[in-house]
């Protein structure tokens, strides 16, 4: 699979470096509109560079990594299908769930997969709590909740005023919830299904943004399951996510990307930290990203080459984001 890289800010390297790794994927390119990101990008991959993604679309790649702000992932995504391009997008889809319609509308036009980044449903221990809910080891799911909180100094406005479109709710379309703590209701939806109703509180304590950076509430699963998240940016704290699901047999508790803690009814217990390599200068990670993009990214070029959905798909991600908006509703109603 000939993969380019659209957008070299910061998470390209996640996408560059899972490209040069997985075995079958074969990194051809990145393109930014700042020529000299671009360049800078293309010689430490050694790989051509442009400043026009459609550049790089004609030059012959199978399919795309999209790595822009958020409210620019239609226009390149629709484009990307139009050339016959696959896309792997990253979280959120888009600002709206209008756009995610077009975006995934227009993928299924040109017969093209579509995946969102969702990297934490591919890291070790999420993927052994899912096999744990797949098996009825935890029995019925009844409840889930999540914590995802730390801290982003409001005296650094170089990531919010300096980017020109985080903070806004016209271009990031959210905030702690749409950008950061989405990962963390995600994995809530993967693992407890479809979300039929939601209540939501938002407020903004720290920071002088439009959007959020505290959010709480409520989650009612299409299985009568319930689930609350809690989340964060305004804590003083570095990190922490931890997500609890428990069943009629058993309470698992999955923390940060690493660790897994499962209790039994019976009184078993079972404890599994996978010791990811957290400063391997080969790739980029931490507590927050874990080094699920190597695995997602390997997933995504196997439902290319197999024709089946990805496990993290367009339409999967759509939902997330109407929960997400659903919560801004239920806390401006």
């Amino acid at each position: 699979m000939r993969y380019g890289v659209i957008g070299c800010g910061r998470i390209h390297r996640n996408h560059a470096q899972a490209a040069l790794a997985v075995e079958g994927v074969e990194l051809v390119g990145v393109s930014d509109v700042d020529e000299e990101r671009a360049a800078t990008s293309g010689r430490e991959w050694n790989v051509p560079f442009y400043t026009d993604y459609r550049e790089m679309l004609a030059a012959g790649v199978d399919a795309v990594g999209i790595c822009l702000p958020h409210h620019l992932h239609e226009e390149v995504c629709v484009a990307a299908a139009q050339a016959g391009v696959h896309v792997f997008c990253e979280k959120p889809l888009a600002t709206s769930v209008e756009e995610c319609d077009r975006m995934i509308q227009a993928c299924d036009h040109h017969g093209v997969k579509l995946a969102v980044v969702f990297q934490h449903r591919f890291n070790d221990n999420a993927q052994a709590l899912r096999r744990l809910l797949d098996s009825g080891r935890l029995g019925r799911p009844v409840l889930g909740t999540a914590l995802f909180q730390y801290y982003k100094n409001p005296e650094d406005t170089s990531y919010f005023a300096g980017s020109g479109w985080r903070g806004t709710w016209e271009r990031e379309g959210g905030g702690v919830l749409n950008t950061h703590a989405v990962h963390a209701l995600d994995l809530l939806c993967w693992f407890l299904g479809e979300v039929k109703e939601t209540q939501g509180l938002i407020a903004t304590l720290t920071h002088s943004t439009e959007v959020e950076d505290t959010a709480g509430g409520v989650l009612r699963f299409e299985s009568g399951a319930l689930a609350t998240i809690a989340a964060s940016m305004s804590v003083g704290l570095k990190f922490e996510s931890r997500i609890t699901i428990s069943g009629t047999k058993g309470v698992a508790v999955l923390t940060d990307s690493r660790r897994l803690d499962v209790e039994y009814l019976n009184g078993g217990r079972e404890t599994h930290v996978y010791d990811e390599p957290l400063d391997d200068p080969s790739f980029q990670t931490n507590l927050a990203y874990g080094r699920g993009h190597l695995a997602q990214l390997a997933d995504f070029a196997d439902a290319i080459a197999h024709d089946r959905v990805p496990v993290s798909d367009g339409r999967s991600a759509r939902h997330v984001l109407s929960v997400v908006k659903s919560f801004y509703a239920s806390a401006r109603n």
